[in-house]
């Protein structure tokens, strides 16, 4: 019976999984290198190598030294080798640098080493992240998986009914297949070939296993992202690194270049102007920067108040790297004229540089972060790896890290935070507990005609908005406030103009 309800299980799932792939193309290439001949697949807009590449390189190799093994998976490659550039560049330890748009590597004319985002591209149109392994995944070849097929952890008959009654397609439905094998409908053909250790005792291993490919997206110092298949399931994982794992030596695939990849581009430098000013309350001079419409700090602001510290509670790196603080300390920390920048004026930073992806390349200094963690500072903005403090006294990330605080709230207790790394060129929206020590950059305030008034981080204003309610002004720490009357509650506003409840 067991068997009987497996085999209509098969067909079904076949059935289903492979209706709503799109048509492929198939073809051959020929590598004029060597003169080797690849089987090809269209899929969508991007065509592929349907089979592993066996360019032979000085740094490649057979599977056990075995060039048998090399003739069925194809060869592996280190990270240098796969993008095509020295060891000293490119190998253990060293700072890995791609230039902008396709990356070919070690790939023939007229193809090159696809992006993380091209190998999603095809992961989509496969079905998705977790059911692409299925489609992709050769017909044969792969371990079977272990765990029995009607165990409590995969739970096929629930997931059966659930498919049944809800209309769900069972093609996500992980490991309920014995075998790892997958269908192979586009005829992709990801064999489990292993990949190559630096590991003494055992050089090679995985065969049957799994398969890594290389991608040509660097995120942080000498690694690469990765994209896995396995022999348990049938999802495409993700991630991974050049050096930092058991694999050094994995597989590629090549994509035609069909399509060149966009590149965002900062801004060019003549739109920048440098220039100084001195904060009347310390007599500290700060270098600043206009970028675009926006005229920032260029220094992190060293304005001592309560709520504020060095990092390791050390005066020197107060004056490298300026003070943190706690987020209330923040918004009443900029001199006159200036304040505490919201996410949107961030945002803007961003979009006027070239863009979230390439931003913190762009922002960063070009020297005094860890590893490969410089960046060309081609504004003059000079974002220094500050690192911060986690409210309980302990310090982290000098050398590595630099967080800024905005001045929009986020949920419960929490304000959101722009984030700078040493392991990637971007930067990253965080939201952290108001608690926290963070950097300060203040921005040149003139808003709606006004320069931004007073250390307090609130703006004079004659009523609250909300005029539907009545309002009585009160002082509180010395600062001017607006209270609800009818309910109690208190209001502020702040430099730009929003009202924020206190």
């Amino acid at each position: 019976m067991k068997f009987l309800l497996l085999c209509f299980l098969g067909l079904f799932l076949f059935a289903c999984d492979n209706a709503s792939l799109p048509k492929v193309t198939l073809g051959t290439m020929t590598d004029s290198r060597d003169g080797q001949t690849y089987k090809t697949v269209k899929i969508g807009s991007q065509t592929w190598m349907a089979q592993n590449l066996n360019y032979k390189t000085d740094s490649s190799f057979c599977y056990n030294d075995d060039t048998s093994k090399c003739a069925k998976y194809g060869r592996f490659y280190t990270l240098a080798n796969a993008v095509d550039k020295p060891e000293s560049e490119c190998g253990k330890g060293k700072a890995c640098r791609l230039p902008p748009g396709n990356v070919q590597g070690v790939c023939p004319s007229g193809w090159h080493l696809p992006s993380k985002a091209e190998w999603n591209s095809l992961i989509v149109a496969a079905g998705g992240i977790s059911s692409a392994g299925k489609v992709l995944k050769s017909t044969s070849g792969w371990e079977k998986n272990k765990e029995p097929l009607f165990s409590k952890q995969y739970n096929l008959l629930g997931k059966i009914l659930d498919a049944i009654i809800f209309a769900r397609p069972l093609r996500s439905l992980d490991n309920w297949l014995v075998s790892g094998n997958g269908s192979d409908a586009f005829s992709f053909s990801v064999f489990p070939v292993g990949c190559r250790t630096d590991i003494k005792e055992m050089p090679y291993y995985s065969e049957g296993w799994q398969t890594n490919f290389w991608t040509s997206s660097i995120s942080g110092c000498s690694s690469a992202e990765l994209v896995s298949f396995h022999y348990d399931g049938f999802g495409v994982g993700g991630g991974g690194t050049a050096y930092g794992d058991a694999c050094t030596a994995n597989s590629v695939r090549c994509v035609k270049d069909e399509n060149v990849r966009k590149v965002e581009k900062p801004v060019d430098p003549i739109e920048v102007t440098v220039d100084s000013m001195t904060d009347s309350r310390d007599g500290q001079t700060y270098k600043t920067v206009k970028i675009g419409s926006q005229t920032w700090m260029a220094q992190n602001l060293n304005y001592e108040m309560d709520d504020s510290y060095c990092n390791h509670d050390d005066a020197a790196n107060c004056t490298k790297y300026g003070r943190i603080y706690k987020w209330n300390a923040a918004n009443s920390a900029c001199p006159e004229g200036w304040y505490l920048p919201s996410k949107a004026e961030w945002d803007t930073l961003f979009a006027t540089v070239g863009g979230d992806s390439i931003a913190g390349k762009v922002l960063k200094s070009s020297s005094g972060w860890y590893a490969c963690g410089d960046g060309t500072d081609a504004v003059s903005f000079s974002v220094l790896p500050a690192g911060y403090g986690d409210g309980n006294g302990e310090f982290w990330g000098k050398g590595s890290d630099a967080n800024f605080w905005s001045s929009t709230k986020a949920d419960s207790g929490r304000s959101f935070v722009v984030e700078f790394g040493d392991w990637f060129n971007g930067v990253k929206l965080r939201e952290h507990m108001y608690d926290y020590e963070f950097p300060v950059r203040c921005l040149k305030g003139k808003i709606s005609g006004k320069s931004a008034k007073s250390t307090s981080g609130f703006a004079a204003r004659s009523s609250p908005n909300d005029s539907r309610r009545k309002w009585v002004k009160k002082k509180h720490d010395g600062l001017s406030r607006w209270q609800n009357l009818q309910d109690g509650e208190n209001w502020r506003t702040n430099l730009d103009g929003r009202e924020s409840e206190l």
